[in-house]
């Protein structure tokens, strides 16, 4: 094993116990209590990345339609287990501010993740029917199951 799979494997293992910790740690009535604050939080944190990213590689750096969607997909990612952590080093992480932020972010990592997941489907399906324009019903199909996740 090289040092480089080694550095990536204790990487992988630390960011999988920090979230196990982050998540013994939560208690969830306290979570769902920041409600509507941590959603709004949570639409905006994801809806700006994703305009941004989207709209500079689209049309200032002139990427593909589905190019740019993935960039912006892929900017709309958070790291909770970093932020838990900063938190709880402040001894602050049972705060009302730290219930909305921890909220908002699991809401964005949600949104994310389901995005990514419609847009590699939608890669997938389109590229195995070789088509040269990414427009058919498995398009509608997506942006429908995508709307509905986000409301």
């Amino acid at each position: 094993m090289e040092p480089s799979q080694v550095i990536k494997l204790l990487a992988e293992i630390g960011i999988i116990l920090l979230l196990f910790e982050v998540g013994l740690n939560t208690d969830i009535r306290q979570l769902a209590k920041s409600g509507w604050q941590a959603l709004f939080i949570a639409v905006s944190g994801f809806l700006w990345p994703f305009v941004f990213g989207f709209s500079l590689s689209h049309w200032l750096f002139e990427r593909s339609l589905l190019e740019s969607l993935f960039i912006g997909g892929t900017l709309t990612a958070t790291s909770i287990g970093i932020t838990i952590r900063v938190l709880t080093d402040l001894k602050r992480q049972h705060s009302h501010e730290a219930q909305v932020v921890l909220g908002a972010a699991v809401i964005d990592d949600i949104l994310g993740v389901v995005l990514l997941a419609v847009l590699y489907d939608f890669f997938a399906g389109w590229r195995n029917q070789h088509r040269q324009c990414p427009t058919s019903h498995r398009f509608d199909r997506h942006v429908l199951c995508f709307g509905t996740a986000v409301c």
